[in-house]
């Protein structure tokens, strides 16, 4: 495909998002990464991105994207920005909603690979992606302040006073196998 063809595509994919057409996009994104193929039984870019934009997508309301600026390279390459913009009105990876308006906007490379398109995110600076989070409260605004709602991963358990004290069902996510 030409590049204007492949933008064209990606405007598809931009509207039916944004007309939350969700169960069509992942016609639209390869199963490689951009510059990975995953191996059997690992989660394949379709999944991945597929599963993202789900989840933004249940998270809030009036969630739009947009792909603007794309330029092609001579390898075919297409760079722009993505954006993400909305409001955080339900639950986002163990994050309750906070009402905030969020607008995220990121530098992308998208290339073709048989007819559909891998996506990299490039050139995101820590305080960016840091900035970024914050919008939703998933850190918090001052580093110096404890996070709103921390996550706790079952190896940190481990290590916890709770833990050493014999209490560790209270601290156990569901599911969590101590092994004894």
């Amino acid at each position: 495909m030409s590049a204007q063809e492949n933008i064209r595509k990606i405007q598809q994919f931009v509207s039916d998002f944004n007309h939350e057409n969700m169960f069509r996009l992942a016609a639209y994104l390869s199963p490689q990464f951009f510059n990975y193929v995953p191996g059997e039984g690992e989660a394949t870019q379709t999944e991945v991105i597929d599963g993202f934009l789900a989840d933004f997508q249940n998270a809030g309301s009036m969630v739009r994207m947009s792909i603007d600026n794309l330029t092609p390279n001579e390898a075919g390459v297409l760079r722009g920005q993505l954006s993400l913009r909305g409001k955080h009105t339900g639950p986002l990876w163990g994050v309750p909603a906070t009402g905030n308006d969020f607008n995220m906007t990121v530098d992308i490379a998208i290339k073709e690979i048989d007819g559909r398109f891998a996506i990299a995110i490039e050139n995101t600076p820590p305080p960016q992606a840091l900035a970024i989070m914050r919008q939703i409260e998933v850190v918090p605004p001052r580093m110096d302040l404890p996070a709103q709602h921390p996550v706790v991963h079952p190896g940190d358990i481990a290590q916890s006073p709770l833990h050493r004290t014999g209490s560790r069902q209270a601290m156990q996510p569901s599911g969590y196998d101590s092994g004894s």
